[in-house]
């Protein structure tokens, strides 16, 4: 029983530990679409 918790907790840090580069991925991807938008509507006439 111990065992297979452990074998759990270390499945779920290893999905944790992979999800948060993709989530910081994810968030420079929409800063950077917001930062191309406000630039395109400022350069705009």
């Amino acid at each position: 029983m111990f065992r297979f918790l452990s074998f759990r907790q270390s499945r779920v840090t290893s999905l944790l530990a992979c999800a948060v580069p993709v989530r910081m991925l994810g968030a420079v991807i929409v800063l950077a679409c917001l930062w191309l938008g406000i630039l395109w509507a400022v350069s705009l006439p």
